[in-house]
């Protein structure tokens, strides 16, 4: 299958066989979209034998005709007038804009990313004997808004199943933070961690700061006495 996607989206399968030679390859054209700027399809312009559309989205055909109507994460798209349906449910977040924009009206360098908002990139550092305490820095970086970006740092204090002295690289992603200025505040980290090989370890776990939730994923290098570890900690994030 190749896909090439912007305002004309190809799509097309490859087949082994030639209808009068035999083991003679040949592509067959499946589907072709072109689109407006909101992902209204071009009349005469197009074949519609996929089920995705616009931006990969899934299509909901049967009330509003083919591609009329995009089901994105939390909410119906109407290409033809470029808009949801439905508010956006952290309108209130940004009382800038309208609550049924699309992709901030930003349609040329812009895609939709509903769902996916603040993630932490940082350097992550850990020690561990009976009590622990963990150190994090880094920058936030909003995937929605490419200008609401910010260095952190954080500070942790808890406990652990090791004894381990160990630094790394962690990236957290906070799927429903709407700024980076949220990521402020008090929270918590509960986690996993095992060696992949002497001196590295990975580690997955959840995360919530004032008051929101997400998920990270750290690898760490340095002592560790245990081959797999569990953590919980309070923590405390500051926007720089």
């Amino acid at each position: 299958m190749l896909i090439l996607s912007g305002e004309c989206s190809l799509i097309a399968d490859y087949r082994a066989e030639h209808p009068t030679q035999t083991g003679v390859p040949i592509a067959a054209l499946e589907h072709y979209a072109h689109y407006y700027p909101f992902g209204m399809q071009q009349p005469g312009r197009n074949g519609n034998r996929y089920r995705f559309g616009f931006q990969g989205q899934e299509m909901d055909n049967e009330i509003k005709g083919t591609g009329n109507s995009i089901n994105f994460k939390y909410r119906m798209h109407d290409p033809r007038i470029g808009r949801f349906f439905a508010v956006d449910p952290i309108a209130a977040k940004f009382p800038h804009n309208s609550p049924y924009a699309f992709s901030e009206n930003r349609v040329i360098d812009g895609i939709e990313y509903e769902g996916l908002e603040v993630v932490l990139i940082g350097l992550h550092g850990n020690a561990s004997v009976g009590g622990s305490g963990t150190a994090e820095g880094g920058i936030a970086l909003n995937i929605k808004n490419a200008g609401d970006n910010a260095g952190y740092f954080s500070v942790g204090i808890g406990g652990e199943s090791n004894i381990s002295a160990q630094a790394g690289i962690c990236v957290t992603i906070y799927p429903t933070m709407p700024s980076v200025s949220d990521i402020s505040g008090w929270g918590a980290d509960l986690g996993v961690s095992g060696n992949v090989v002497p001196m590295i370890s990975v580690g997955l776990g959840a995360s919530e700061t004032n008051g929101y939730w997400g998920f990270y994923v750290q690898v760490l290098g340095g002592l560790s006495t245990l081959l797999v570890d569990g953590s919980g900690y309070a923590t405390y994030t500051w926007k720089k």
